[in-house]
């Protein structure tokens, strides 16, 4: 038997302004997936919105509203600190959700729903990407949802965020500053298209890739994007290797 401030197992029930912050952040989490799968399968007239224009900016917001997210999200795990609440960081990832899947983003789903951790929302992804409608072509769409079981394993968060979780940061905090050191130079000196072969990118950039557009020097530059990924990648393993000590 439990008492008022216990449930039947022992454990202590959650406080009542906590709760009211768990429903209506799942509130707040199906309107936005509700309204945007509504607006992303609505196309608007052309000649009215400049739709192109606002994708390719959303493309931009997108990004970088996940590199920041990303990071704080990191930073704050590793110092243990309150600088952003859960319920903060909610908002800021459905605030995300919204202007990627309004981007015509249906890939990044995946990658939402992984840092929610909404494993049982797997079997209605497949469904959700056949029944959207978007703006790519119909062979594009093909090769879209042929490589969305790509998608999962090769999206950015998901990786990092497995990888972090399992970084003893109690007994050993100087791992999470490699880490995040680590990440934020592969960041910022990888090569375009190459976002994808590293721990970045999406379906779209492997296929500009590996099958890329009848344009000169192609090649040269992905030689180039080679060259200075591999050389970033040397860079973080130095200086992962020989930075002084990090834990003093």
């Amino acid at each position: 038997m439990g008492d008022g401030n216990h449930s039947p197992s022992g454990r202590p029930y959650a406080s009542l302004p906590t709760r009211a912050k768990m429903k209506l952040t799942s509130l707040f989490i199906f309107v936005i997936v509700a309204l945007s799968l509504l607006f992303s399968s609505t196309d608007a007239a052309p000649g009215k919105i400049p739709v192109k224009a606002i994708k390719q900016a959303g493309k931009v917001i997108v990004s970088t509203l996940r590199q920041i997210q990303l990071i704080i999200s990191l930073l704050c795990r590793l110092y243990c600190c309150p600088i952003m609440s859960q319920w903060t960081a909610n908002v800021f990832t459905c605030v995300n959700f919204i202007i990627a899947v309004n981007c015509i983003l249906i890939s990044r789903i995946a990658v939402v729903l992984l840092s929610f951790r909404f494993y049982f929302l797997f079997d209605l992804i497949p469904k959700v990407v056949l029944s959207t409608q978007h703006s790519f072509t119909q062979t594009a769409r093909k090769k879209h949802q042929k490589s969305f079981i790509y998608h999962i394993f090769c999206c950015r968060r998901f990786w990092i965020i497995f990888i972090y979780d399992r970084l003893p940061l109690k007994q050993y905090p100087s791992y999470g500053y490699v880490f995040i050191y680590f990440y934020c130079n592969v960041l910022f000196f990888e090569g375009k298209g190459l976002r994808a072969i590293n721990i970045a990118g999406t379906t779209h950039d492997v296929v500009s890739f590996f099958r890329p557009k009848k344009k000169k020097h192609s090649w040269t530059r992905s030689c180039w994007s080679w060259t200075r990924s591999c050389w970033s990648w040397t860079r973080s393993c130095w200086s992962w290797t020989w930075h002084p000590r990090l834990d003093r």
